[in-house]
C-alpha cells in the first residue's frame, strides 16, 4: 500500500467526516501523484550479469547467477550513493574503493541496498541477466530499521522473552516491550572496487559479508550478551563468481543502556572525497556522555594527534589539517571513554596526484619458498626453488621490482622454519625514521583450509600438520606489529594437496574477521591458489607467479604512466589466469596499499 503524504490524509479525514453529516457528495477522484510524490516513490531497476563457467551446467548457473545479484547490487549502490550526494561530480578515471560497514557507516544505503530484489533472470550469450529492482527510493533520505528475521529467548533469566532481530543493514538487536536492550555493531560488509582507464573496459570487484542469522545467545556477566552471529561471505570480479564462504564469529553486546555510547561526527571531509589537494581539513566533534578518556587520530597508519589523558569534557570539537599521499588515504579517529568503551571511524580519501619515484633502499622483500617439507605426509614441490630465483631476479633489476639487492632475503626449504619467517619478518618491517618503507612478503608452498580457529594458514618448512606450526594471520599481524608507516603486500602463492578432502587450501584467508584486521593494520594480500604439485612442476613454476611478473613487467600499466601499481597488477593477474588457466582457483584480494605504491618500474611506451 502507497503511503500519502499527512496533508492528504488529514484531507481525506475531514471529507470523510462531512460526508456523514450532509447528502452524498459525488464521488470526487483521487489527485494525481505531485511530481515530488512520484519522484519518492520510484524504484530503480537495473540488469546485473554473470558470466557463466564452463564445467558441471548446474553449478555454473548456480555461479553465474550470484555473480550477477553481485554486480546489480554494485549498479544500485552507485545510484544510491550518488542520490545520498556521496560521489563527486566528475569521478576519477583512476581506481576507486568504497565501503559500507561498521568503519564507514551508512545504514540507511545498506538498509536500502539488502532490501532489492531479482524480477527476473536470462541467459544471454554465456552470461546470466538477472534484473533487480530497489526499495522506493524516497526511502534513502529516511532513518528506520527493517527486520530481516526474528528470534524469541530468554536472555536475561526473568521468565519473560526478548525479541532478537536480524536486521537489513547487518545488526543483532534485543528488545524488550519495543524498548532496545542491546545492540551491536554493523556486521555486512559490502565493498566495490572499481578500475576505469581510458580506452579499456571498466572492471570491477564486489564483496559482500551479509548476517544472516543468531547461531547461539548467552548472557556474561550482568551487562554483556555474547552472541555467535551466521555470516554468509560472497565475492565477484569483472563478473566472474569467485566464490562463497560461511562463517561463525562471536560478537559481544553491553547488555545495559545504549544511550552511554561514544559517539563520532566527522563533518569533514566526506568519506570517499576526491581532491587535487595535498592538505584537507579535517573538522568534527567526539561526543562520550560518560566522560572523555582519550582520542586518537592516525593517518595513514601513522599517529598523527591526541589528547591528553581524562579531559574533563563530553564533548570535544576537531579542526585539524590533514597531510595527503599521492592516492589512496585513511583517517581513523578512536575515542575511548571513562567506562572503557570505544568507538572508531575511518575516512578514506583519494589525491589525484603522480606516481612518486621509487626509492630502492626504501623497498625490502622477504621471499620464503617451501618445496620439500620435513614432515613425509606433505607433498615436495620442486618447483618453488625456480620459483624463488625468478622473483629475487625480478625485484633486483632496476627496470623491474628496483629493490636494493641487499634488500631482498631469500628463505628456502630447511630455512623456511617458524622462527626463522617471523624473525625475519619481525626485522624486515622494522620502522625507521620517518620514510614510508615498502615490504613484499611472497610465500611458496602449502597452506592449510580455515583460518577460522586463528591457528592455521601457511605451512612453513618445520610444520607437523596442518593444525600444528603453520603461520596464521595472528601470527603474521603480532610479528610485524603497529604498522606506522609501512606498506606490506603478503603474496601467497600455494598448492592443492589432496590431503584436506576437496576442501579449498585457500579458505584460509576467507575469513572476514582476519581479512579486516589484516586491512585495518596496514596490509594487502594476494592469494591464490594453483594446481596439484606435478602440475606446478610440469608448468615450468607457479601459473600465478608467471602472471605477476609479466604484469609487473609492463603489460598491467593500464595508465601508461611507467609503474605498475597494486590495482593494475590484480587486474592483469586476475583476467591472465582466467584466460590461460580457467580451472585454476580465482586469486584473491583482501586489503589496501595505502598512497600510490609502485610494485614494479616499466618502461613507458612510445609515444
Amino acid at each position: 500500500m502507497r503511503l500519502l503524504p499527512a496533508a492528504l490524509t488529514c484531507g481525506f479525514c475531514a471529507l470523510a467526516l462531512s460526508s456523514s453529516l450532509a447528502q452524498p457528495a459525488p464521488e470526487q477522484p483521487e489527485p494525481a501523484p505531485t511530481n515530488a510524490v512520484q519522484s519518492l516513490d520510484r524504484r530503480l531497476t537495473v540488469d546485473g550479469y554473470g558470466k557463466i563457467p564452463l564445467g558441471d551446467p548446474i553449478a555454473a548457473q548456480k555461479s553465474a547467477y550470484q555473480a550477477a545479484v553481485l554486480d546489480g547490487y554494485s549498479q544500485l549502490f552507485w545510484q544510491g550513493a550518488e542520490q545520498q550526494g556521496l560521489l563527486p561530480e566528475t569521478p576519477p578515471l583512476d581506481s576507486r574503493t568504497f565501503r559500507l560497514d561498521e568503519q564507514h557507516p551508512n545504514p540507511v544505503l545498506l538498509n536500502w541496498l539488502m532490501r532489492c530484489e531479482v524480477t527476473s533472470q536470462q541467459e544471454v550469450g554465456g552470461r546470466l541477466k538477472v534484473v533487480l529492482q530497489s526499495p522506493p527510493v524516497g526511502e534513502l533520505a529516511k532513518d528506520g530499521v527493517h527486520v530481516l528475521r526474528s528470534q524469541t529467548f530468554d536472555v536475561d533469566g526473568d521468565q519473560e522473552l526478548e525479541t532478537v532481530s536480524v536486521t537489513y543493514d547487518g545488526r543483532i538487536e534485543v528488545t524488550k516491550k519495543g524498548k532496545v536492550l542491546a545492540i551491536s555493531p554493523c556486521l555486512n560488509v559490502f565493498s566495490c572496487s572499481t578500475m576505469r582507464s581510458l580506452g579499456a573496459e571498466p572492471w570491477e570487484q564486489v564483496q559482500l559479508t551479509r548476517l544472516l542469522n543468531v547461531g547461539s545467545l548467552e548472557a556474561v556477566g550482568k551487562d554483556k550478551l555474547r552472541v555467535v552471529a551466521d555470516l554468509s561471505l560472497g565475492e565477484s570480479v569483472d563478473e566472474f563468481w569467485v566464490g562463497k564462504a560461511s562463517e561463525q564469529r562471536e560478537v559481544l553486546l553491553r547488555w545495559d543502556d545504549p544511550k552511554n555510547e561514544p559517539q563520532v561526527r566527522i563533518t569533514e571531509p566526506h568519506d570517499f572525497a576526491y581532491t587535487l589537494k595535498d592538505k584537507v581539513a579535517w573538522k568534527g566533534e567526539l561526543l562520550t556522555p560518560s566522560g572523555l578518556l582519550n582520542a586518537k587520530l592516525r593517518v595513514n597508519g601513522r599517529p598523527f594527534w591526541q589528547t591528553p589523558e581524562r579531559l574533563n569534557t563530553q564533548r570535544l570539537r576537531m579542526d585539524i589539517l590533514l597531510p595527503l599521499l599521492p592516492g589512496v588515504n585513511r583517517a581513523q579517529v578512536q575515542v575511548n571513554d571513562l567506562n572503557r568503551r570505544s568507538l572508531s571511524r575511518e575516512v578514506l580519501l583519494f589525491r589525484e596526484a603522480a606516481c612518486p619515484p621509487v626509492v630502492p633502499a626504501r623497498r625490502r622483500a622477504l621471499l620464503v619458498g617451501v618445496g620439500q617439507y620435513a614432515a613425509a605426509q606433505f607433498p615436495k614441490l620442486p618447483a618453488v626453488t625456480g620459483d624463488l630465483r625468478r622473483l629475487s631476479d625480478f625485484l633486483k633489476r632496476p627496470d623491474g621490482g628496483a629493490f636494493g639487492i641487499d634488500q631482498v632475503v631469500v628463505l628456502a626449504d630447511e630455512q623456511a622454519t617458524r622462527a626463522k619467517i617471523l624473525e625475519s619478518l619481525k626485522t624486515l618491517t622494522r620502522a625507521e625514521g620517518d620514510e614510508r618503507v615498502t615490504v613484499l612478503v611472497y610465500f611458496a608452498g602449502l597452506s592449510a583450509p580455515s583460518a577460522g580457529s586463528g591457528g592455521k594458514g601457511l605451512l612453513p618448512f618445520d610444520a607437523k600438520g596442518f593444525d600444528e606450526g603453520a603461520l596464521s594471520p595472528r601470527d603474521l599481524l603480532e610479528a610485524v606489529g603497529e604498522i606506522k608507516q609501512q606498506d606490506i603486500l603478503l603474496v601467497a602463492d600455494t598448492s592443492q594437496t589432496r590431503l584436506q578432502n576437496n576442501v579449498s587450501d585457500q579458505l584460509w584467508l576467507d575469513s572476514q574477521e582476519f581479512a579486516e584486521s589484516m586491512a585495518r593494520q596496514g596490509w594487502a594480500v594476494l592469494s591464490s591458489v594453483d594446481g596439484l604439485p606435478e602440475q606446478r612442476d610440469v608448468t615450468a613454476g607457479s601459473r600465478m607467479l608467471s602472471a605477476f611478473l609479466e604484469g609487473c613487467g609492463g603489460a598491467a600499466d593500464a595508465n601508461h604512466d611507467g609503474f605498475v601499481e597494486w590495482d593494475e597488477s590484480y587486474r592483469y593477474l586476475f583476467q591472465a589466469l582466467r584466460v590461460s588457466s580457467p580451472s585454476t582457483s580465482s586469486p584473491l584480494r583482501r586489503g589496501e596499499l595505502i598512497g600510490r605504491v609502485p610494485l614494479a618500474v616499466c618502461r613507458k611506451p612510445s609515444p
